[in-house]
């Protein structure tokens, strides 16, 4: 776990359990209900699903298998402009090119960028 999601969590446990289950119910699928669990489990669950959101809008609509794209998914890299790679970054490069807005990878050197 990084220690930003740890700081998420911390963050989140100083809100009232009632609202950390409102968070949790918006993307809440099936299983136990969450009005059951722990106040911990429940601000976990939440700093988790926004790590895969944000995840999911850096990457692009690709497949992650074990948290990373999928081979011949073109994955985005992050950057403003990017159509997609064979391969992206790693997360943590990823995160803070998509953080921070900065060009696709291959636009930042200058070069044309890889195709579609």
């Amino acid at each position: 776990m990084t220690d930003e999601i740890f700081a998420r969590r911390l963050e989140l446990m100083r809100l009232p359990k009632a609202t950390l289950v409102r968070m949790v119910r918006e993307f809440w699928v099936a299983g136990e209900p969450p009005e059951r669990w722990t106040k911990e489990e429940l601000a976990a669950e939440v700093a988790d699903m926004e790590e895969s959101q944000e995840r999911y809008r850096a990457y692009g609509q690709v497949t992650l298998i074990n948290q990373m794209p999928a081979s011949g998914t073109r994955p985005h890299c992050g950057g403003t402009g990017c159509t997609g790679h064979d391969a992206a970054p790693p997360w943590p490069a990823t995160r803070d090119r998509y953080r921070a807005k900065a060009p696709c990878i291959d636009r930042a050197d200058g070069g044309e960028g890889q195709g579609t």
